[in-house]
């Protein structure tokens, strides 16, 4: 599912799979951020870092990309599944 097309109230945010800790996406002003933004994470998450030291790294493989809605996570099968019970018949929420 991409962000675009996200229900209302749904935000990018990251958890951890083994604390179940959750980070929403945002920008480096703690705005939130429309997108999943791995520079988001705290450093503890950032496994290596390339020559392009912004932008050029490796994710901890225990972070997992999903979605906030009022304090639940939701991963992104769950979201699909979620929606596929709230949409109407016919509407592939996987296409969209």
């Amino acid at each position: 599912m991409s962000t675009p097309n996200l229900p209302p109230r749904f935000a990018p945010a990251f958890r951890d799979t083994l604390t179940g800790e959750v980070f929403p996406s945002v920008y480096a002003s703690g705005e939130p951020a429309p997108i999943h933004l791995l520079d988001s994470l705290p450093e503890l998450y950032i496994t290596c870092r390339g020559p392009g030291q912004e932008t050029d790294f490796l994710v901890s493989e225990r972070i997992e990309a999903g979605f906030l809605r009022d304090g639940r996570f939701y991963t992104r099968s769950e979201l699909s599944a979620l929606m596929a019970d709230t949409l109407p018949l016919g509407f592939d929420a996987e296409a969209a």
